[in-house]
């Protein structure tokens, strides 16, 4: 049996294990269409702030350690003798080992025999909805393809979606539909082509979301290579041009799918001691710096990223036509890349740090970068206050203009210590003694925070190292 897959032009879209918990038939193949007494549920993760997230119908599983943006797999559900039936949902959140922390949401639903149902969590951990979206049911696989679109970014208020072939006028065709928050469309078949999904203000043709172009190609000689799209509207929640973003699915992965023009992020720290301010500018938008006469140890305002590369031009303060440094970074759609400037500024060490720094309730998320000097390797020590003095590392030897991943820790008080080894290419680190860098010192972690933690150089030769704490999710 052949399928068809989605392929961006200009940009591959990363997909992720749909998912769907026990039980059931959890891939769209299966039982087929017509049967009145069973219907067929997935579960969709659009909650903003949220960890993982378990969901059940009438105590039965509908996908548990589903992550933020899953579109889980679709799960047979039998209706006994009876045509449709009113289910108890209820949506509880896991911590990273599955345990439950709390219920978000219980609430009835209605279903019926023969249909294919989204459970669709959106909004945001204190104030969460439950969005049920049904569909028809098809017999599978299907031949051609189908999209369907929930509005689950009530924020934003109501849209038109446009579906059509690249460069298409707008004012020449009608809408694919025309939501408000919490509506969906039906499933409806798009035709084997390029296309580009487009959502505009409601009522006007002013374009707000402008994807990349999918490219359908049509096996002529397969007819069950089809494909069923189910693409939730979320809030973007990064820097771009769109507050929208599509959390899409077919059933065998999903994955995030951005604006083209403005899809990433970048901000710059300035981490050079003898570097000069300098103002800081995307591409030639020497009009908009995202810093201006930035220092040593000042980190720049977020900017936004067109297409998947960003010029980075450093001027005199004020003189944007005298240049101190250029740089380019690779930029990843739906991720904030943080530039570091280390090092003796005549001869600079430019550190690229693609990351998400995406705020999750029940969380603390940190991460730790070392700008120190070329052979200074940084061990983190960051122990539960209750265990204050642990010789437990939570990082060792991080090497000189490397960064961590974001790292999930229980909200709470814990204690920080940051130490170094300063080695040669051939030392053993086991036999090279560790000198304090910092702390230890208490710490709270809060809930929702996301950090980075930067060990600079000294500003003066001789002088310890410096560290500081940045807040991600100021702009």
């Amino acid at each position: 049996m052949g399928y068809k897959h989605l392929v961006l032009l200009g940009i591959l879209a990363s997909a992720g294990c749909g998912g769907g918990g026990g039980g059931g038939n959890n891939i769209p193949g299966g039982p087929e269409a017509g049967d009145p007494n069973r219907y067929y549920v997935r579960s969709v993760h659009a909650l903003s702030d949220g960890p993982s997230i378990r969901v059940t119908g009438d105590g039965r599983n509908w996908g548990r350690g589903l992550p933020y943006t899953t579109v889980a797999g679709l799960i047979s559900q039998d209706l006994g003798n009876a045509t449709s039936a009113t289910v108890g949902v209820v949506v509880e959140s896991q911590d990273v080992d599955g345990d439950v922390l709390d219920i978000l949401l219980g609430e009835a639903v209605q279903v019926e025999g023969d249909t294919e149902v989204s459970i669709v969590v959106g909004g945001s951990y204190t104030d969460p909805f439950l969005m049920p979206v049904s569909a028809v049911r098809r017999a599978k696989p299907v031949a051609n393809l189908y999209f369907q679109f929930a509005h689950a970014a009530p924020e934003l208020g109501p849209v038109d979606i446009y579906v059509t072939a690249p460069g298409v006028d707008l004012a020449t065709t009608a809408p694919f539909g025309s939501l408000a928050p919490f509506e969906s469309t039906a499933s409806l078949e798009i035709p084997y082509d390029e296309t580009v999904i487009r959502l505009t203000t409601a009522d006007t043709l002013d374009v707000v979301f402008n994807s990349q172009t999918f490219n359908f190609e049509d096996d002529t000689d397969d007819d069950e290579d089809g494909a069923e799209w189910f693409m939730a509207i979320a809030p973007n929640l990064i820097a771009g041009s769109s507050a929208f973003k599509l959390i899409s699915g077919d059933g065998r992965s999903s994955f995030e799918l951005y604006d083209r023009d403005l899809p990433a992020s970048v901000r710059v720290i300035h981490a050079s001691p003898d570097g000069p301010a300098m103002d800081v500018i995307i591409a030639d938008n020497f009009d908009m710096p995202i810093a201006n006469a930035m220092t040593y140890g000042e980190r720049s305002a977020v900017g936004p990223v067109r297409g998947n590369r960003a010029s980075l031009n450093f001027t005199e303060p004020g003189m944007p036509d005298v240049y101190l440094y250029q740089d380019t970074i690779e930029s990843v759609a739906g991720f904030e890349s943080t530039l570091f400037l280390a090092g003796e500024f005549d001869d600079l060490a430019s550190a690229d740090t693609p990351a998400s720094p995406r705020s999750v309730f029940t969380q603390a998320r940190v991460r730790f970068v070392n700008i120190t000097t070329d052979d200074d390797f940084i061990t983190v020590y960051l122990p539960e206050i209750a265990d204050a003095g642990s010789d437990r590392s939570l990082i060792d030897d991080l090497p000189p203009t490397a960064a961590t991943d974001y790292t999930p820790f229980d909200p709470g008080v814990y204690e920080l210590r940051i130490t170094k080894k300063t080695l040669d290419f051939d030392d053993n680190p086991n036999d090279v003694d560790e000198v304090p860098v910092f702390g230890p010192e208490q710490v709270s972690l809060g809930g929702g925070s996301v950090t980075t933690v930067v060990v600079f150089p000294p500003a003066n030769e001789g002088d310890p190292e410096v560290v500081r704490v940045y807040d991600d999710l100021e702009p």
